[in-house]
């Protein structure tokens, strides 16, 4: 991963994430017992291109993601919440992420308040997956430039179920 943010209060503009074989951006901790939780946040203004290729951890994985965090148990199964809070991932162009089924513009889980808007992708496969299990508040507002990818069109992920939003 490129950036890992476990942290408060950054900004992540005017910049180029090229071939990167993992996420280029990951938000909060990578595993349950290290690090903070990302929170103020603005990723404006980048480019993304032609990354995310190795699928690490065997999941739809973001070139921009919200890592998975359990940190408690209710009866044995995982509690996940929404640590990661106060994200705006705005004006960014997603480009070329097509290296696997797996490869997507933004994954998020684990995160409140977040707001993505006026973004674009260009020979994109899928453009996010927000995990409706540990993710609130989150407000969707995606440029329409975007190109069809084989038979894979314009998607938001809900818990694993595909929505066509045209």
């Amino acid at each position: 991963t490129g950036i890992v943010l476990q942290n408060e209060n950054m900004v992540i503009e005017n910049n180029l994430f090229r071939y990167n074989a993992y996420e280029n951006i990951g938000l909060g901790p990578t595993s349950f017992d290290e690090g903070g939780y990302a929170r103020n946040i603005i990723i404006r203004n980048n480019v993304f291109e032609n990354s995310t290729w190795i699928n690490k951890f065997q999941a739809q994985e973001g070139t921009i993601s919200a890592f998975y965090s359990y940190h408690e148990l209710h009866g044995g199964i995982p509690v996940m919440r929404a640590y990661n809070m106060d994200i705006v991932i705005e004006n960014n162009v997603f480009k070329d992420l097509i290296n696997g089924a797996h490869v997507m513009a933004i994954s998020l889980r684990n995160a409140q308040d977040v707001i993505i808007r006026d973004n674009q992708s260009i020979n994109v496969r899928q453009e996010m997956n927000i995990a409706a299990n540990s993710t609130k508040n989150i407000v969707v507002e995606w440029s329409l430039n975007w190109q069809e990818v084989g038979k894979n069109m314009y998607h938001l992920l809900l818990a694993g179920i595909s929505h066509p939003l045209s």
